[in-house]
Order: structure tokens, then C-alpha cells, then sequence
């Protein structure tokens, strides 16, 4: 968004200022033109930081009892406060200044927090419209001088403005310190020349004994003698004749003297310490501090002199005071000291600089050189890196920028026009791209012009700006993405604004011409441009909701727990005659910034349709309310009332209750049930239906029950029963119940739960029969691949071919029995008895699994001569033994270990003359199985959450069935496994011996039947199935017309004449024409052979019912596929003979 991006670039502006303008200010040379330069910073500073006042405190007086407000920017609208605070106590600001004196800053967040915290703060602050502030100390030689401050300003970035108060304030005492040091440098120059004269004046007064000494004494330092030259009125000891110079030294140290300040003051002023130091020596001097004097002097120097040319040891010696001396000496002290530490504090300043700009050179223009202040991590104080300035710039432009630049910086960096391009303005600068891809900003910086105005030194910076760069980059996306975004909205708003959340700046998106929405120059806030909007076309209910939803601050407080919001309001119709509005305020913030864009939608046409539903709504309502007062003496259910007696005796009852249990009056109800509702519900439902009447009475006054009534002709009828407690005015508490019949939608209830169960069983069902099946299915595939891969080798493919067919018997015979055993299953038939031969059925399970075995590279061992058991002959379910055979070796074989071993043994047991126990075991060194896994193992879909049974992928339904086919067959399982071992399982299984079956003539030996000459028509929609049958059809001689669906067999045998085919077999589910109907139009057709021509059905619908079926249309016989060709033959030779 551009007013986004203008925000970046202004305070990246008003950074380069303030540096630009900390750096100038460097250059006053007195404090007025410092104090001008201030107001100017304080502006830029406060700009940076959206604050509305940025300012100066400093001690009014050197007793520090108050501050004054020396220096103030205020932003546009906000009202100056610096003549109210010029004498502000420091009482009133005693926080502030301890925590100053700690160094520490001070910042608001929101002054309503300290109101009870530092009322005595609040009070000061409150008046001054302040919300918020930043205070940072101000010192100069470690010593506190005062604070500059923020009141308002943008705390997002809170830790970035106390470093910046922070520098300004330091340089800014810095530089004040500075000029200040100046000055006393310059005065202390001229005192120390003015000393060299004083000292000259005293040596010349000594040499000639001063008048201007205080006390002026002639002394005789080997008779200890002292006499007065001279003594002033301030003297501290008057001498008026010749005394002991001892006991004057003496008398003067304990009267006068301060101790502590000179220590060694007798000693040094001793007469032998003085001879002796004279003796070498032409003066002596030492300096010490009184009490004051009646002049108020209390530093003091003595000088003795040793008199030339004079026998034994004569001195003079004189006392004058030196206050100004020592004031003055200290007070140079403090301010090197000062000075010293405004030089550190400089260099911290360029540090701080520094950080910001990772090149600075200082360059003289009028030499054409530069000198290095720091690059990179390195700073270079005093003697940094220097050379000729045109050399360095040459260098940068082709080392550091990349090609697309050079030529750009070439005359950027162009130092011969530089002073010219400066000439009006105190800084330039240009953004480029480095070789290594990174962004900087190089700026030249005024330091210095010559008496014309002319630019003769300036400072050169670089810093680096990708962080800007690729804000300035992903704006621009976005904003490309949000005028996408406006461009659709404006299709269904009339009006949209980009709101600026924290300064309630706004500005039109688009608008159109006839709303009353216009732009407005002089509303520069959003909340006075809503006002006016609100005052002058909003309805008036809706006037305050536009001003308080609209407002920036509530639309923050929506913000912080959702994204988008909404509102309605009405206006006056505008020139479009629209007047129902909708305001859409959506959330959009990033980085610190807060903004919303808002959208006007009319919303006249759902409104209109709204007001039209509510007013259709309120008809039929009322109309409703009129039937319901005429039906209310006639409810949908029957009524009774009951006492609240044990027994709940009825006191009334409705005819409409009595005839729903097929009474003719509501007496003979009372008198058949005994007027309770003991004898008319069920026994079943009595006790818990009365127990869930009471819990539900316990939580309200009402409930709502469904229970089994008795009717008269002793059904049983279900019912809602709704209770309702009513206590009578007398305190007596009745139950009146609205009796519902609910019998049909209970039943329909229940019929539907079997439904469920139903389909259950069907999926049950299926996935058994997906389970069994995959077994002779493999096999078939794997015969199948090993015949394709060796066509050549005739043995091995008849070989294949004839495992393949037992597999494929299997299979179908699998499949159908399977269907038959879900029925069975649900119908509780038992299983099909049938005599089979035991050593054949062996031999089939072991090629099938042979087959398995092989392929997983499992050995199998079974029984060496299955032929050889004593009852060979039984009567069972054949095909459900070799079920349970089959699941049980090939589990031992999928979940064995590659190379592992099957054994598999078969015995038999006599019980009686007619039953035999088989004995089967099957031994395997597979996986094994955990204890808990037992315990479910013939449960439906079980298997084993983890390990090495998931990985195998069985559907867990294999057992399910050999323990329910056992269970059928009253037969036995035990299995025992271990993990990681193998598993071991027994199996009997009873039977009945059956007769020894005559002997089975080989396939060559049986009778075939001849259909050579046969005439059929064969309707078929599967190719494929149509072209085996076919060749099948034609291997036995018959000819054979072919057709496609039931419409195309119609028409053939339509257009043949009488007596053309034989017979017909017919497919059932066909396209364009089923076989049902099909049979139907053959058999209607008026012709001689329509109605006794055999019609064969050839379906995959192979129960029980579709046979029924098919004969019910008129066919005569029903064959399942896949085609038993020997059934097929023999079913067309019985019924075309």
C-alpha cells in the first residue's frame, strides 16, 4: 500500500536527518548556536517516532530544587506546554529523579496504569493530554543534568526510540559540555597568563617585600626571631613587637590552621627544616587552608625568602591568601576532567553511529583526501586509515558495486561536482546494489563550508538495507495482490477506504458518484469524517453504531479475536435510491502496522426481501395461532390424568386415549386396566419406564417416555407417553399425560435395525467369501504364468493346466457353497450332508496347497498314502472340510519364516459302527502367536495390532470360518503357539461311514453325449464369455447364431422361420434387453414353435431364487456360470430330446 511504503521512506528520512543533523551540530561554535540547532532535532526526532511532543528538561539552578522545560517540538494540532513548566519542583518528579540518578529510563505504556501507583505523576501528566512517554536521562561528566522525552509516541518500536533519546541527549550534552570547555580553556589560558604575571608581580614583591602580602615578616631564623614588616586588618595574627618565630608558627597552626590540611605544617616550618631547605633553595613556599578569616579567606600560601648578602641566617617571610588561586585551579580540574570525558563520550557517539552506517570517511574537499572514521567493526578514532579520496571511490565503484550501478555511482561519487550538487541542501544520497547482491545507501553529508557557503569538508556513510529492500519488495506484492482484491470488491461495494488503525488517517479506495460517500478534505481523521457522514445521512437509530463501530480503537478490539466483521445501517435513499447499507471491516496488519480496509455494500434488495419474508411470516403465524385455538380441544393424542398415588390411578381418561388401545368408551379402559397404569404397560417397560419418568422429574416438571401399552385384543402397542406435573392451588399434585401412538415409527425403528444387521451380515459375508477365495485363485494365476512363460514344454503346461482346473473347481465350488452358507447362516439351515471320498479331497488340498508352499519356499509334508486309511468313505459337507483344511494350512504357511517347515497328519478313530473321529494336526515353525491373540483368534477381522502378523496382510476372517464350520460339524479346535516359534493345531472332526461308492469310470470311459447337428441360438453381451461358449458350443458340433443382447435374439428369432433353432441360451443381464424379458416377448409371439422352444438361462445369479425365477418367465432350465460344459451338454440333450 503506498501510504505503507511513504511511511518507510519518511522515517528512513528522518533517520538520515537526525544523524545528519546530530553530526551538524558538531559544528556550533557557541551555545546560542546550539540552542538554535535543538528545536530542529527535537522535530525530526519527534517526526520519527509519531510522538506528539518531543522536548528538553535541564536543572533550573545549580542548587537543583527544580527543572525547567528549556526546549519543546510539538506535532501539528497538539498545544505547547513549555510555558507551564518552567519551575517544576523536584518533589513533584522525585521518582523521576532517582530513576534518572540510576541511570535507568522511563517509559509509559499507558499512564491510566500509574494513576493509583504515583497519583501526584498522573495529576501533572493527565492535563497535558498524555497517554504515553519515553524520559531519558541526560549527563555530562556522570553527572545528571537533566532529561529529553517523548510524550505519545509510537511504542512498537519503544527500544529503538530510547536508543535514539539516548544518543541525541548525549551528544547534545556532549557537545554542550564541549563548547562549555571551550570557554573555560580559553579563560583559563588567559588566567594562567594573568598568574604568570601575579607570579612575576610576587617574585619581584618578595624580592623587594611586597606591600601586597597580608603580613609581611622579618625573621632571624638562627635567633628565632620574628619582627612585623606588614599586617592588614584580615591578618590572622597581628604581631605588635618581636616574638619567638617558634612559638608564632606554633600559636598560628593550633589557632588557625586546619589540620587535615596541612599535616606536615610544623614540620615544614620548623627552623631547622628551613635552614636546611634554604640552604639549597632561594624560596620557600607552602600552601595550606584556615579558618576563615574576618574576610572570609581561608586558603593561604607562606613564602620565606632567604635574604643575599646577609650574615646568618635572615629571611623574609610573608602570608597571602590565594582563595581565587585554589577556586580557580579546581575548577580547571574539573573541567579537563569534564573535557576528557566529552572526548569519551564523542567516541562512544561514533560507535553508536557506526552501528547504523559501516563506512564513514571525513572528506576534505579542498585536498581531495579523506580520512577513515570506521568501517566495518573497526573504528578509527584518532588515526584512522586516510589516502587521496578519488583512489578509494575509484575502488568501490569497481570492487564492491555490481555493473548495473557502476555507472550511477560513478557520478554520485563524482567529488568535482560534489560541492555544487550540495549547494542548497545539507545531504544527498542514492541507494545501489553490491556485487554480492546486498543493498546499501551511500550518502554525502555536510560538515563544513568556507565564509562563501561553499561545501569544503563532508561526511560520507554507507549502510546496508536489504531489511528495507525487501520490505520495499514484498509491499510492492502485496499491494499488486490488494488492488487485485479492491478491483473485485469494487464490483460489489459501492464504496471502500484504507483505514491507518493508529493515527485514524483513512483514504478513498474507489467510490461511486452516487453515494454519499464522497471524499472530504477537510475531515483528515476517519472518526470526524464518520461523524459528519452519520449526522448528515444515517438514519438516527443508527448514528451513534456508525460512530462506535467505525472507531478506530473498537475496531482494534474486534480485531484482537477475529480477522473481519460486520454491521447494517440505514441512511436517507442517495442518488442511486439506495438506503440499506452493510460495512465490512476487514483486518490488516503486518509488522508492527495496523490498518482496516472498510467496504459500503447495499444491501436494499435482501433487506427488502427480509422485511417481505418477516411481514408473509407474521400472516401465516397468525393464521396458524387461529387454527390452533380451534383444534386445541382436539389434540393429536389421547389425554388421561393421574393421582400421585403409588399406583399413578388414572381420574380421567380421554375417548381418544381408550380407542387408540381399541377401546369403544373411556369406562371400559378404566374398568379392563383397573383405572392404573400397572395392568395396561408392558412388564418389561413397567419398572424402567417409571424410573426414567421420575429422573427426568427430578430436573424438571415434565418427560417424555416410550413404553409398550396393552391394547384390547392383548397386542401390544407402542406409545410416547408426555408427563407433566401440575400442583393445583390446593397443593394437590396431579400428572396430566399426553398419550401419543408411536407404534408405526417404533416398528419402522426396529425394522430398521434388522436392516442394519442385515447389511452387516452381508458385509460379513463378503469379506469372507474375498478371503477364501484369493487361496485357489493364486494358484490359478501361477499355473497360468507358468504356462505362458513355458509354452514349449507340453508336460509342464498339461501339468499346470490340470492343477489349474482343481483349482478353478475349487473356486466355484467355493463360491457357491459360500453364498449358500451366508444364507444358511441367517436362516439357521444346517449343512448339506453328502457322501465324498476322503483320500480324493486330501489329494486336492494338498496340490492347492503344494502350490502355495512352493511359491513362499515352504516344505510341506502330508501323510505318505492318504489311500490307506481304514474309512475312506464318509458322508459331510466335503467342501466345507476342505474349507477348514485349506484356511488352516495355508495360514501355516503365510505366516511361516522363508525356508521353514508344514506337517501336516490325518488319523482316524472308530466311536461306533456309524461314526468315525478324523484327527488332524498341523504343526508349522512360523511366527507364532501371542497369548492375548489367542483369546480373540476366532473372532471375525482379528488380527494382531503389530509385529509380524500385520505384516503379512491377512483379512483376519479365516478362523471365523473354520471355528463356525466346526461349531456346525460339532467338531473340535486346540491350538497352541509360541511367538517367534511356530504353532501347533488339533482338529476333529465327527463323520458318518458311508457305503463304499461304485467304482468311478475314467473321463475316456464315460458316455458322451452326441449333439452334432444341433441348431442354437446363444444371447450373450460379454465377448468373451459369448466366444468360449461358442467354441465350446461348436467343439460338440452345434451350429450356433450369435447374439448380442435380448432385443437382437427377438429379432433372429423373429425373422427365422418355425423349427430353425433347437433351443436358446439365454444371458439375463443384458443392455437394451434383459433375458427375463426377452423369454417373455419370445413366448408371446404368435408363431408355432413360441411357446415349447427350450429357453436354457446361462447366469452368474446363482441361488436358489434365480432359478425360481427364470422358470417363473418360462424357461425350462437354469445353469450357473462359470459353465459346467458337461451339465451344459447333458441340460440340452434331456430337454431338445
Amino acid at each position: 500500500m503506498e501510504e505503507y511504503r511513504d511511511d518507510i521512506k519518511s522515517k528512513l528520512h528522518y533517520m538520515d536527518e537526525i544523524l545528519h543533523k546530530i553530526s551538524f551540530m558538531s559544528q556550533a561554535e557557541n551555545e546560542k548556536q546550539l540552542d538554535d540547532m535543538i528545536p530542529s532535532i527535537l522535530k525530526s526526532v519527534g517526526k520519527y517516532t509519531a510522538a506528539d511532543r518531543a522536548y528538553v528538561f535541564e536543572w533550573s539552578s545549580e542548587k537543583k530544587e527544580s527543572f525547567k522545560n528549556t526546549f519543546e517540538w510539538c506535532a501539528s494540532g497538539i498545544e505547547p506546554q513549555i510555558q507551564n513548566l518552567q519551575e517544576v519542583p523536584v518533589c513533584l518528579m522525585q521518582n523521576w529523579v532517582e530513576t534518572f540518578i540510576q541511570k535507568k529510563n522511563i517509559i509509559i505504556y499507558d499512564l491510566e496504569e500509574i494513576a493509583e501507583e504515583t497519583p501526584q505523576e498522573y495529576e501533572i501528566l493527565k492535563p497535558q493530554n498524555i497517554h504515553s512517554l519515553i524520559a531519558v536521562p541526560i549527563y555530562t561528566n556522570h553527572k545528571f543534568i537533566g532529561f529529553i522525552g517523548l510524550d505519545n509516541p509510537n511504542l512498537n518500536q519503544d527500544r529503538m526510540s530510547m536508543n535514539l533519546l539516548s544518543d541525541v541527549g548525549c551528544h547534545l550534552g556532549s557537545v554542550r559540555e564541549n563548547l562549555r570547555m571551550m570557554e573555560v580553556l580559553e579563560q583559563q589560558h588567559n588566567n594562567l597568563e594573568k598568574s604568570l604575571e601575579e607570579l612575576q608581580k610576587e617574585k619581584n614583591i618578595l624580592d623587594v617585600l611586597s606591600i601586597d602580602y597580608t603580613s609581611v615578616y622579618y625573621c632571624d631564623l638562627m635567633e628565632d626571631l620574628i619582627l612585623p614588616v606588614k599586617q592588614g586588618h584580615d591578618t590572622n595574627v597581628a604581631i605588635t613587637e618581636q616574638q619567638s618565630f617558634s612559638f608564632h608558627i606554633r600559636y598560628y597552626f593550633e589557632h588557625f590552621v586546619i589540620r587535615e590540611s596541612a599535616p606536615d605544617f610544623m614540620e615544614k616550618l620548623s627552623l631547622d627544616y628551613l635552614m636546611e631547605y634554604l640552604g639549597h633553595h632561594e624560596r620557600f613556599a607552602y600552601r595550606f587552608r584556615c579558618h576563615p578569616n574576618p574576610a572570609g579567606q581561608k586558603y593561604f600560601e607562606v613564602q620565606i625568602v632567604r635574604l643575599k648578602n646577609v650574615s646568618g641566617f635572615k629571611v623574609v617571610m610573608g602570608y597571602r591568601y590565594i582563595d581565587d588561586i585554589i577556586e580557580e585551579q579546581e575548577r580547571q580540574k574539573a573541567e579537563l576532567e569534564d573535557a576528557l570525558a566529552a572526548a569519551n563520550l564523542n567516541g562512544e557517539i561514533i560507535d553508536s553511529i557506526s552501528k547504523l552506517y559501516w563506512l564513514i570517511y571525513r572528506v576534505n574537499l579542498e585536498t581531495g583526501t579523506y580520512e577513515e572514521i570506521s568501517a566495518g567493526n573497526e573504528m578509527h578514532k584518532l588515526t584512522g586509515r586516510h589516502g587521496k579520496i578519488e583512489e578509494a571511490f575509484r575502488h568501490t565503484i569497481y570492487t564492491i558495486v555490481d555493473g548495473e550501478h557502476q555507472e550511477m555511482m560513478k557520478k554520485f561519487l563524482d567529488t568535482s561536482t560534489l560541492a555544487d550538487r550540495l549547494k542548497d541542501t545539507e545531504s544527498i544520497a542514492v541507494e545501489y546494489r553490491a556485487q554480492s547482491g546486498s543493498w546499501h545507501l551511500a550518502r554525502f553529508i555536510v560538515k563544513k563550508r568556507n565564509p562563501s557557503g561553499k561545501v569544503t569538508n563532508v561526511l560520507y556513510v554507507v549502510r546496508q538495507i536489504d531489511k528495507e529492500k525487501q520490505v520495499e519488495i514484498t509491499y510492492k506484492q502485496e499491494l499488486i495482490k490488494k488492488n487485485r482484491i479492491l478491483s473485485g470488491l469494487s464490483r460489489d461495494y459501492t464504496t471502500a477506504f484504507v483505514l491507518n488503525l493508529d493515527t485514524d488517517e483513512y483514504e478513498f479506495v474507489f467510490n461511486q458518484e452516487t453515494n454519499h460517500a464522497q471524499k472530504h478534505e477537510e475531515f483528515k481523521a476517519f472518526s470526524d469524517y464518520v461523524d459528519a457522514y452519520a449526522s448528515a445521512f444515517a438514519l438516527p437509530e443508527f448514528r451513534d453504531v456508525m460512530r462506535r463501530e467505525l472507531d478506530s480503537n473498537v475496531i482494534k478490539k474486534h480485531f484482537e479475536t477475529e480477522d473481519e466483521y460486520h454491521f447494517s445501517f440505514e441512511t436517507s435513499p442517495n442518488a442511486a435510491g439506495l438506503s440499506c447499507f452493510q460495512a465490512h471491516i476487514v483486518k490488516e496488519y503486518e509488522e508492527g502496522s495496523h490498518f482496516a480496509f472498510l467496504g459500503f455494500r447495499s444491501i436494499d434488495e435482501i433487506v427488502q426481501k427480509e422485511r417481505f419474508y418477516k411481514d408473509s411470516l407474521k400472516k401465516v403465524n397468525q393464521e396458524l395461532k387461529n387454527q390452533l385455538d380451534m383444534i386445541t380441544s382436539a389434540l393429536p393424542g389421547g389425554v388421561k390424568i393421574s393421582n400421585d398415588d403409588p399406583e399413578y390411578s388414572f381420574k380421567y381418561v380421554s375417548e381418544h386415549f381408550a380407542q387408540m388401545l381399541g377401546y369403544d368408551t373411556p369406562e371400559e379402559l378404566m374398568e379392563a386396566s383397573g383405572g392404573t397404569i400397572v395392568d395396561l404397560a408392558h412388564p418389561d417397560d413397567l419398572e424402567q419406564g417409571i424410573a426414567q419418568a421420575l429422573e427426568q422429574y427430578s430436573k424438571a416438571d415434565h418427560y417424555e417416555i416410550t413404553y409398550r401399552m396393552k391394547c384390547k385384543n392383548g397386542s401390544w402397542k407402542y406409545i410416547e407417553d408426555r408427563g407433566h406435573k401440575i400442583r393445583k392451588p390446593d397443593g394437590v399434585i396431579e400428572h396430566w399425560n399426553l398419550i401419543l401412538d408411536k407404534n408405526e415409527l417404533v416398528e419402522k425403528t426396529i425394522a430398521l435395525e434388522s436392516e442394519k444387521k442385515a447389511n452387516q451380515s452381508k458385509s460379513d459375508f463378503l469379506s469372507r467369501m474375498s478371503h477364501d477365495m484369493r487361496t485357489p485363485l493364486n494358484g490359478i494365476i501361477g499355473l497360468m504364468d507358468i504356462c505362458m512363460k513355458h509354452p514349449e514344454d507340453r508336460t509342464l503346461v498339461d501339468s499346470s493346466r490340470l492343477k489349474a482346473r482343481v483349482a478353478a473347481d475349487h473356486l466355484l465350488s467355493l463360491i457357491n457353497d459360500t453364498l449358500e452358507l451366508s444364507k444358511l447362516e441367517n436362516e439357521e439351515v444346517k449343512l448339506a450332508k453328502e457322501d465324498f471320498y476322503l483320500p480324493d479331497l486330501l489329494h486336492e488340498v494338498e496340490t492347492i496347497a503344494q502350490m502355495r508352499a512352493d511359491k513362499e519356499c515352504i516344505t510341506i509334508h502330508f501323510m505318505d498314502d492318504p489311500y490307506s486309511i481304514p474309512y475312506p468313505n464318509l458322508t459331510g459337507s466335503s467342501l466345507h472340510v476342505k474349507q477348514i483344511f485349506l484356511n488352516l494350512i495355508t495360514n501355516s504357511i503365510k505366516y511361516n519364516r522363508k525356508n521353514g517347515s508344514v506337517d501336516c497328519f490325518l488319523k482316524e478313530e472308530k466311536e461306533s459302527d456309524e461314526r468315525v473321529l478324523v484327527d488332524v494336526t498341523i504343526k508349522d515353525t512360523g511366527i507364532g502367536m501371542s497369548e492375548d491373540f489367542l483369546k480373540n483368534i476366532f473372532q471375525p477381522f482379528v488380527q494382531a495390532d503389530q509385529g509380524a502378523r500385520s505384516y503379512y496382510k491377512g483379512t483376519g476372517l479365516g478362523m471365523a470360518i473354520v471355528k463356525e464350520l466346526l461349531d456346525r460339524m460339532d467338531g473340535t479346535i486346540q491350538i497352541d503357539s509360541v511367538e517367534n516359534q511356530g504353532t501347533f493345531i488339533h482338529v476333529v472332526i465327527p463323520f458318518e461311514i458311508a457305503e463304499e461308492p461304485a467304482v468311478v469310470q475314467e473321463m475316456s470311459e464315460l458316455p458322451r453325449e452326441n449333439l452334432s447337428g444341433y441348431r442354437i441360438l446363444l444371447a450373450e453381451d460379454n465377448e468373451l464369455n459369448r466366444e468360449i461358449e461358442v467354441f465350446f458350443l461348436k467343439d460338440e458340433g452345434i451350429s450356433v447364431t450369435e447374439a448380442e443382447d435380448g432385443q437382437q435374439a427377438v429379432e433372429l428369432f423373429k425373422e427365422k422361420p418355425a423349427g430353425t433353432f433347437d433351443a436358446i441360451l439365454m444371458d439375463l443381464m443384458m443392455p437394451v434387453m434383459d433375458g427375463y424379458t426377452a423369454t417373455r416377448k419370445i413366448r408371446s409371439l404368435e408363431r408355432s414353435d413360441a411357446k415349447t422352444i427350450p429357453i436354457i438361462a446361462i447366469t452368474a445369479n446363482a441361488f436358489q431364487e434365480d432359478a425360481e425365477k427364470c422358470i417363473a418367465v418360462g424357461m425350462n432350465a437354469h445353469l450357473a456360470k462359470p459353465l459346467d460344459i458337461e451339465k451344459m451338454k447333458k441340460t440340452i440333450k434331456s430337454i431338445c430330446s
